[in-house]
């Protein structure tokens, strides 16, 4: 994959460090994402750092397109740490989508979600529920707009758990399961984060069996749509320690 993503870049760009194509932004922004989900953030920011400027010279820091490559680069700002940086650049996202195509849309709901995800990062959990709930708000005007509105319940119900309201957190996180569970397959692909948080929930109350059949739900799902990644192995130990666990009650 990063043999032939270079491959296109250096077709893009023609070998001309003064000629320009739409392509290379596309690109620059594949290999962000590409080397964010091998970890490597440093390498994730040099690539989006360059789509950047070629959107902010060659289309305008004012446009859709500027705005959703601020998103990808606080998003590896987020994943490296960097939350403070990660936050400055969601807030501008918002704020050009805001002014260029409005908050009624999937965009500005998907950019609250991940401010939510990094103000939860640094413990601001005021903040987090906020914009949550501004992104629950705004996403149950639209048409089309049930995953978002499940990403939006399946991320209130992770902020719950995280702050031990345990209540609001299952109620939450099986209003995103019913939602998700109406749609085709082919949406569902976020659908094992939100039974991996049920999973973690029960274990901490103490209920094993559920915890069991939610980690085992999260672990078809995570097969299904991504194979034996990492998530898989991880879950895979969790079933184990519970089945363990039960044993030795």
């Amino acid at each position: 994959m990063e043999l032939y993503l270079n491959d296109r870049l250096k077709e893009a760009s023609h070998g001309c460090d003064m000629c320009f194509e739409p392509m290379e932004i596309t690109v620059n922004n594949e290999l962000g994402s590409f080397y964010r989900g091998m970890g490597q953030f440093d390498k994730s920011a040099e690539f989006f750092e360059i789509a950047k400027r070629l959107v902010f010279v060659h289309i305008g820091d004012k446009t859709v397109q500027y705005a959703t490559v601020l998103n990808n680069l606080a998003g590896t700002y987020r994943l490296a740490g960097k939350y403070e940086e990660a936050a400055d650049l969601f807030n501008e996202s918002a704020l050009i989508y805001s002014t260029t195509i409005g908050k009624d849309n999937s965009y500005y709901c998907s950019i609250l979600n991940n401010l939510a995800l990094v103000y939860q990062d640094m413990k601001e959990y005021d903040k987090a529920e906020e914009m949550l709930a501004d992104a629950l708000k705004s996403s149950r005007t639209l048409e089309n707009s049930a995953m978002d509105v499940a990403i939006t319940y399946s991320n209130l119900g992770a902020l719950y758990l995280e702050m031990g309201d345990y209540t609001r957190a299952e109620e939450d996180l099986r209003e995103s399961v019913d939602i998700y569970e109406r749609l085709d397959t082919n949406h569902q692909v976020h659908l094992a984060s939100v039974y991996n948080s049920l999973g973690i929930l029960y274990y901490k109350q103490g209920k094993l069996e559920e915890a069991k059949e939610a980690y085992q739900q999260a672990l078809e799902l995570t097969l299904y749509h991504y194979g034996k990644n990492h998530e898989y192995e991880i879950l895979c130990r969790n079933i184990a320690a519970i089945e363990e666990a039960v044993r030795n009650a």
